[in-house]
């Protein structure tokens, strides 16, 4: 990924992670990927991160697979509008 016409590490990181988002995006309608397997999967990376801040990176992923979390979102989004 390039900024400003230059190839950067930092655009490299910021690819991946778009990458990430929208595989975990496709994984929630997707009929081939077990969610519950998966979540497993993400939680024991979790428990073999190195530091807090991998341990939070990997939670953030398992709360992809939480549809509980979006009616946050939704009560978010209706905050300020006029009903």
């Amino acid at each position: 990924m390039t900024y400003n016409g230059h190839s950067t590490i930092a655009g490299d990181m910021v690819y991946h992670i778009s990458t990430a988002v929208q595989l975990m995006r496709a994984a929630l309608d997707h009929k081939l990927v077990d969610k519950e397997i998966l979540t497993l999967m993400i939680n024991d990376m979790m428990k073999k991160s190195d530091c807090v801040r991998e341990e939070d990176l990997w939670n953030s992923f398992g709360n992809f697979l939480d549809s509980s979390l979006d009616k946050f979102i939704e009560e978010r989004s209706l905050e300020g509008t006029d009903v």
